[in-house]
């Protein structure tokens, strides 16, 4: 008779900040898109990219790198660069990786209980959990620790619920 074991698994998105390769759980993400047109928001927080057009809803998108490493660091587009679409306790995001990795499926047993001696240069704060596997490291990031700041300040927020004359003038600045 042949037993077989009921593994859990995380279905994780690998992303790429900064040459670094880090891991978004699949559940989180909406979305992923090429960038276009980015327009930006005056005054906004420093992280805060601008805002950017996805099917006639206007997202403000954020540089996670800017998120994780502090001042300094640009938010240059590229060809590998992407927007991950996310909600967060029911609200709409988008940040800006430096590219999209892969796609994986890990034990959930990896992240439980285990001791894991990993270095990185980003807040504690940011990392939901550690993990390694095969010698591979495994960071997921917690979304929220990273984006909710922003939006308890009122700076991120899906614009569809501003008045129709602002959505307006942001679509036209987004079609020049």
């Amino acid at each position: 008779m042949i037993e077989s074991e009921f593994v859990q698994t995380i279905k994780l998105v690998e992303i790429t900040v900064k040459d670094k390769n880090y891991y978004l759980e699949i559940a989180d993400v909406r979305e992923i898109f090429v960038p276009e047109r980015i327009v930006p928001i005056p005054l906004a927080e420093r992280s805060i990219v601008g805002v950017t057009d996805i099917r006639g809803d206007l997202y403000t998108i954020i540089s996670l790198e800017h998120r994780l490493y502090g001042n300094g660091v640009s938010s240059k587009l590229n060809s590998d660069s992407r927007f991950v679409l996310l909600e967060i306790k029911n609200e709409y995001f988008g940040i800006l990786v430096d590219s999209i990795s892969s796609m994986r499926e890990v034990p959930a047993s990896i992240f439980q209980n285990r001791p894991a001696i990993v270095e990185t240069e980003i807040e504690w704060d940011y990392i939901r959990s550690l993990g390694v596997l095969d010698g591979h490291s495994y960071i997921i990031l917690d979304l929220e620790s990273l984006i909710m700041p922003l939006g308890s300040e009122k700076q991120i927020k899906l614009i569809s619920d501003t008045s129709s004359i602002q959505k307006d003038i942001f679509l036209k600045n987004l079609k020049i």
